[in-house]
């Protein structure tokens, strides 16, 4: 193999990244991610130089990092790393055609990243898609995806950036100004505004019940449910319920066993339309609760609110509103995502989250008793585990 001059194989498709080379493969659909030294072979592989020159070319590079000691070494080690390469059909003996051969596009790049996220390889696809922003700065799409990533990798600077860049394109998006608010950790508003919410679940309400359940795991609804029914002093049945935030109907389905009639509200038309769909409701309301909760006249057995507060920094007036309309010996369920580092956080996903100390203190200053207030995993995010709280509150009024 000494005298053979290596060079890349034609038809892969490359994208140069920050700390090396993203060489994709469709024929074999397999993405290589070299570091610095492989991607400075792969480039030294042109077809002109054999292995022992492209190792005299390293020479220096290897000589200031690590000393004349290892020379030796890495030239050994270099034709094991051509070696593999070979087996792997990154790098061939073939002359090279350096018509067939060319970086990937910025689209060809913003696939790529799409289908690495999607099994699972996030650091790769982040890769893929910021440079695919650099090659097409002008297109707002490129930017969101990158934001995605970046937060989903915990690079909260990249992530601000790429959202601030794609707000300069949109600057209506409201989902997206939102978690600016946390990423620029600006003091949050008491609560998500109206319109990033309707935005998400307008646009969420398609994929909702699939995405949640099968890819997010979401228990949420079967452990508040479970939580209730374990803490209710008779058994349930004839009640009347309010979903507060029903969504697609998830948690009123299971719900409806236990009602003489279930009444929903939610902020999202979309959601609604989902909600009907399931027939699981007497009536459905499109309102934002807070506002519903001041006008309503009625009153229930039971009030939920599954996933819903995590829109909600402050508690009070709609704890205060779910209290008013329940009735004596009625019970209010709700989840909450947890911290414990103070009593509420923004986080860069644009969710709230409650400490449990701070919703007991809710849930005394609306005249409410806790029955329930446990920890639990209520579904996943990027494949990690999300600690929630499922809380059960008494209306003890006589």
């Amino acid at each position: 193999m000494a005298e053979k001059r290596p060079t890349l194989r034609a038809s892969l498709r490359i994208a140069p990244v920050e700390d090396g080379l993203i060489v994709f493969d469709a024929g074999r659909d397999e993405i290589h991610h070299l570091n610095a030294l492989a991607a400075l072979i792969v480039e030294l592989c042109d077809g002109k130089r054999t292995t022992k020159e492209i190792g005299a070319a390293l020479r220096p590079i290897v000589e200031e990092r690590g000393g004349i000691a290892i020379k030796d070494r890495m030239a050994a080690e270099i034709d094991a790393w051509l070696d593999d390469a070979l087996d792997r059909g990154i790098v061939s003996f073939e002359p090279p055609d350096k018509n067939r051969q060319r970086e990937l596009d910025a689209g060809e790049l913003q696939d790529l990243a799409s289908t690495l996220r999607e099994r699972g390889e996030t650091r790769k696809a982040f890769l893929c898609q910021r440079r695919a922003a650099e090659l097409a700065p002008d297109d707002p799409d490129q930017w969101y995806a990158l934001g995605e990533l970046a937060h989903i990798e915990g690079d909260r600077l990249t992530a601000r950036r790429a959202y601030e860049r794609y707000l300069e394109f949109e600057p209506g998006d409201a989902e997206v100004a939102h978690m600016l608010v946390a990423l620029n950790d600006l003091p949050p508003p008491p609560r998500a505004p109206d319109e990033s919410v309707i935005q998400l679940f307008d646009r969420f309400a398609e994929f909702y019940d699939e995405n949640m359940q099968d890819d997010l795991a979401y228990r949420a609804p079967e452990l508040l449910i479970g939580a209730i029914e374990e803490n209710w002093p008779r058994p349930p049945s004839g009640l009347d319920v309010l979903d507060l935030g029903c969504g697609s109907g998830l948690a009123g389905e299971l719900l409806r066993p236990w009602a003489r009639f279930v009444e929903g509200v939610d902020i999202s038309p979309a959601m609604i339309e989902r909600a009907r769909e399931r027939g699981c409701y007497d009536r459905l309301s499109t309102a934002e609760l807070t506002d519903w909760l001041a006008r309503a006249d009625g009153a229930f057995d039971l009030v939920i609110a599954c996933d819903v507060f995590v829109y909600f920094g402050d508690l009070s007036p709609v704890v205060d509103g779910a209290a008013r309309v329940l009735k004596p010996g009625g019970l209010f369920g709700f989840t909450v995502e947890e911290t414990r580092s103070g009593s509420t956080l923004l986080r860069d996903s644009g969710r709230y989250a409650h400490s449990g100390e701070y919703v007991e203190q809710a849930a005394r200053g609306a005249g409410l008793e806790k029955v329930h207030l446990q920890r639990a995993v209520l579904r996943t995010e990027f494949g990690e585990p999300v600690q929630g709280l499922v809380v059960v509150l008494g209306n003890r009024e006589t």
